[in-house]
This record gives structure tokens, C-alpha cells and sequence, in this order.
């Protein structure tokens, strides 16, 4: 019985070791987010399911990707009325740490195939702030972690 106990108690003890240095490793790199856009808008306005990021393909259903501050090459999908003949379309987005940006796809009419990806909207993920350098200019390190 007490090995059964020092066992669980040193995996637990390890388990949390991890789970402190992977914090510390995300929260000291500058992060930015791009999520799907979920809401209801105006009616030429659809969700775009992200299934490509910087030429990885990204099939794990994820809504939101923490990825690095700069430029990124974003395949989506549009959740149009229709199935339009061009129904995935690339998209450069330049991103700024610190921030989210919801992308949807905006198309001609509610019921028409030409589409356009979108930047709905662009939010300061809650708790992540830019520490400024020493030299009195901001520094691309965030405090925190946010969602």
C-alpha cells in the first residue's frame, strides 16, 4: 500500500514539474491568436474554418491558433449558402502580439458564391500585456497568457 502511495504521489509531483516549465515556456514568447469568427452578422457574412496554417493543414477542429507575432499564410473555408466553385481561398495576415483576430469570410449576397476572407474584428487577449524594454521601447515579451 505505501508503494502504491509514493508511486502516485511521484507522478503527480512530476506531472506538475511539466506542467510549470510549459507554462513558463509559453508565457515568455511573444504570442499572437487567430480564431474563426463564430458570431451571427450581417447576412453576406459566414464563418471561415481555418484548414490551412503557414502550409500546415489543420484538419483537429481547433477555433483558435496561438501562433507567433508577424506575417502568416492562412488557408480557409467559407460556410457560405452555396458551394462556390473557388470554396477554400489563401490569405496573408500580418499579426500583431497581444492580439486576436477573428476571421470570417464575407460574400457578395447572402446567396452568392464570390467571397472575400475578412478580418472581423480585431481584440487585446485578455491578460497578455507587451512588457517595455529597458531602453524605454516596447518589447515584443508578453505578461500572462490569454485565451
Amino acid at each position: 500500500m505505501a508503494f502504491v502511495v509514493k508511486a502516485i504521489f511521484a507522478s503527480v509531483g512530476l506531472m506538475v514539474i511539466l506542467l510549470q516549465a510549459s507554462c513558463v515556456l509559453v508565457s515568455g514568447r511573444p504570442y499572437a491568436e487567430i480564431r474563426q469568427w463564430t458570431g451571427h452578422g450581417a447576412l453576406s457574412t459566414y464563418q471561415a474554418a481555418i484548414i490551412g496554417l503557414d502550409g500546415k493543414m489543420k484538419f483537429d477542429g481547433r477555433q483558435a491558433y496561438q501562433v507567433e507575432p508577424g506575417q502568416h499564410v492562412l488557408l480557409l473555408a467559407t460556410s457560405g449558402p452555396t458551394r462556390p466553385k473557388d470554396a477554400t481561398k489563401a490569405v496573408n495576415l500580418v499579426v500583431q502580439v497581444c492580439r486576436s483576430y477573428l476571421i470570417a469570410a464575407e460574400h457578395a449576397c447572402s446567396s452568392c458564391d464570390e467571397w472575400e476572407p475578412i478580418v472581423h474584428s480585431v481584440r487585446d487577449i485578455s491578460g497578455c500585456e507587451v512588457e517595455p524594454a529597458d531602453d524605454g521601447k516596447s518589447a515584443d515579451t508578453p505578461t500572462g497568457v490569454g485565451t
